[in-house]
């Protein structure tokens, strides 16, 4: 990049102007540049960046006041153990698998699970058993059923463990109890990646959290629900496995340097929602209902909400997640430039997280500026660049490939990137993702079918939106070399 000189900082300069903006934040994470709980807010931050002295405990092996902090959080959260991740939920969850599946062992997930379970797969060598997941006309991802899992359960009886996400990105929750009993049964392990619920078990609204269902294994991004620094998460066990398997995995994950202004703000978090996250909600949560109220008033908006669910799928719904349906692009485009960031945007829906400390007076300016865009346009005009297409169906017909590789073996394997057409009955090396709804079309270690070729096609002719394997929307892909 020319022109840069050592004089700049470039990213304290972009995030100066960005907080100098002063936005109102609908999204992650949950203190919203508010610094809470209070003691973060005069806080010397170089004063508490310490390492593993004697006094101060080791994470890798904590003894004491780590120890401690992490039993009050096991104790808050309803678990057996606790661990304090700095690397994020990414780094739980791959360690949720690791510690549960050996190198050819099953495990039956979501078919859009998060990627960091891709990497736990590679790094296990364990083996997916995909469950599709249900979706709400055509382009919107809402979650697996229990019937789904006990399909593949019948299919796949040896198992070593069921992994769900729950609430998904959208908030939508799984029945859990019933996926619990169905663990039990076949004496599974049930892993929940719970990042987007922390905030479920302090309040009797929200959707039955992991910890009341008996999880083995639950991990929770507590920078996004409940006002930790990023990316500070939580790893709870319940009765198995042990805590000595799951540390010793976690050593292998986890920096040998980790942030103890971070480990600091998970202590605090979880003593601030131990005493006040029942009041805060019982708070929060009338001012939300007002807001979803006002927006449902709005002509031509369509909310998102629980009467969408399918009613025998068990599924539940965060009221903290508020999806609006409409031209995704131009109606986040118009909030930015009103002061309103929103976490996601996509073709046909804007996501806003709704944090704890949300004010009536932030959720009143959200209500204006979408009432405002739908008053102006109706939301109806594309963002520029991005074609107003309609993908339903487009993919929902494809069945789940053929698996002829896990995705340790296919990570591992030699490969070269090939155009779309050369790629037919070859094994793919990554992930294609059409983005909505966000469930990939093939995975690492599956056959590229010509249907799926076929949809990729179109797909990038409509242009569509696809993640995952880098050079697809030019049409090439990695493939496995044949031996």
């Amino acid at each position: 990049m020319s022109g840069l000189k050592q004089t700049s900082a470039p990213l304290y300069e972009g995030l100066r102007r960005h907080i100098e903006r002063k936005p109102s934040s609908f999204h992650i994470p949950a203190h919203g540049g508010k610094a809470v709980p209070e003691e973060l807010c005069s806080w010397e931050i170089f004063a508490y960046d310490l390492t593993e002295l004697p006094s101060l405990d080791d994470l890798h092996a904590p003894t004491g006041i780590i120890a401690e902090a992490q039993a009050l959080a096991a104790a808050c959260f309803g678990a057996q153990h606790t661990f304090f991740l700095v690397n994020g939920s990414t780094s739980g969850i791959i360690a949720a698998i690791m510690a549960t599946c050996s190198e050819g062992e099953k495990i039956i997930l979501p078919r859009n699970a998060h990627r960091a379970v891709m990497a736990g797969l590679i790094h296990s060598g364990a083996r997916p058993v995909y469950v599709p997941v249900e979706v709400l006309d055509g382009d919107f991802p809402l979650n697996v059923t229990v019937s789904a899992l006990e399909e593949a359960v019948v299919r796949h009886p040896e198992s070593r463990a069921i992994l769900v996400t729950s609430p998904n990105y959208e908030g939508v929750a799984v029945d859990l109890h019933g996926i619990r009993e169905l663990a039990s049964r076949q004496e599974m392990f049930l892993i929940v990646d719970e990042a987007h619920g922390a905030h479920f078990s302090f309040h009797p609204h929200f959707p039955t959290g992991a910890a009341h269902c008996r999880a083995d294994i639950w991990v929770q991004s507590a920078h996004k629900t409940l006002g930790a620094l990023t990316p500070g998460a939580y790893l709870h066990l319940g009765n198995k496995p042990s805590p000595e398997e799951v540390l010793f995995v976690l050593q292998q994950l986890q920096t040998s340097s980790p942030s103890y202004p971070l480990m600091l703000s998970l202590d605090l978090v979880r003593r601030d929602w131990a005493l006040r996250g029942r009041q805060r909600l019982d708070s929060l949560l009338p001012l939300v209902e007002e807001a979803r109220e006002k927006l449902g008033s709005v002509s031509g908006l369509k909310l998102f909400d629980e009467g969408m669910l399918p009613p025998d799928a068990g599924f539940a719904l965060d009221p903290l997640r508020l999806t609006i349906f409409g031209e995704g692009f131009a109606l986040a485009r118009y909030l930015r430039h009103q002061g309103i960031d929103v976490e996601m945007e996509t073709l046909n829906s804007i996501l806003c997280i709704i944090s704890p400390w949300a004010t009536k007076e932030d959720l009143d300016r959200l209500v204006r500026g979408v009432a405002n865009a739908f008053k102006k346009f109706g939301c109806k005009q594309a963002s520029k660049g991005m074609p107003a297409v309609d993908d339903r169906g487009l993919f929902a017909a494809l069945p789940i490939p053929p698996l002829q590789l896990t995705p340790r073996q296919a990570f591992y394997s030699p490969s070269v990137r090939v155009p779309l057409q050369e790629a037919r009955e070859k094994i793919a090396k990554e992930a294609v993702i059409p983005f909505p709804p966000g469930i990939p079309i093939l995975l690492p270690g599956e056959v590229v079918t010509a249907d799926i070729v076929a949809a990729i096609e179109e797909a990038i002719a409509r242009g569509l939106h696809l993640q995952g394997a880098p050079g697809i929307n030019s049409g090439k892909i990695c493939v496995l070399k044949e031996s």
